[in-house]
């Protein structure tokens, strides 16, 4: 889980990376007709938000669906029950909301706020500067 965890960051990171400089010189053109820096932090965390929804949400069924899948064949009752006895019952695989939610949550909460990092960042600089970003001269 933190290997996944750590590649969904780094992920996240070179995407940012990779867009910002586009990202930036998009919103210091938006700034120059009026837009906020409140509302360019809406819209660059409001642009992220589909992408990371979709994600959290398939990797929420692929999960429930492997488990579902998986769960006649895998039995854990030599796992659970260390005993050389035969057990009263037996120990099924099942899916468990919070373990499937918690890392869907965590993905479209790190999306955000990257994007927020992202915005605030951008906000920093001067407005020339941010109108030069992206710049090829």
């Amino acid at each position: 889980m933190a290997a996944g965890t750590g590649y969904a960051v780094l992920a996240l990171l070179l995407t940012l990376l990779r867009a910002a400089p586009e990202r930036a010189a998009l919103l210091a053109r938006l700034r120059t007709m009026g837009l906020t820096r409140a509302q360019g932090r809406r819209l660059l965390i409001l642009e992220s938000l589909p992408q990371a929804l979709l994600a959290a949400a398939g990797g929420t069924v692929t999960a429930w669906s492997a488990i579902r899948l998986l769960s006649p064949g895998i039995d854990l009752t030599t796992i659970a029950v260390s005993t050389a006895s035969s057990p009263a019952g037996r120990a099924a695989l099942r899916t468990d909301p919070v373990s499937l939610l918690l890392p869907a949550l965590a993905v479209v909460a790190l999306t955000v706020g990257i994007a927020a990092a992202q915005a605030w960042w951008t906000g920093r600089r001067g407005s020339v500067r941010e109108l030069r970003a992206g710049d090829a001269r």
